[in-house]
């Protein structure tokens, strides 16, 4: 853990360790997000899909493309059918 300190203007340098760690340069972008008490640094991806990637740590099984294999099927089938029933109903590790 590093102690840094606010500048003036409002400034804090991160520490190297934690900016190699994390691959930041200098120009990167960060949105600072406030968990009421905590205040988070989170890159900004250049893609929205990115943000989604790694979500769930599952072996061989990615969230990200199977969303893109849903939404292509959806789109492909060019209607929605919703089922009510019980058994309609899979969880994503079934998929």
């Amino acid at each position: 853990m590093s102690i840094v300190t606010v500048s003036q203007k409002g400034l804090v340098i991160i520490p190297a360790d934690l900016r190699e760690k994390y691959h930041w340069k200098s120009g990167d972008r960060v949105k600072v997000v406030d968990y009421g008490g905590i205040i988070s640094l989170v890159p900004i991806l250049e893609t929205p899909a990115d943000e989604g990637a790694g979500a769930l740590k599952m072996p061989r099984r990615s969230l990200l493309r199977r969303l893109k294999r849903v939404r292509n099927e959806v789109v492909s089938n060019s209607e929605i059918i919703i089922s009510a029933e019980p058994s309609a109903t899979r969880s994503f590790a079934e998929f």
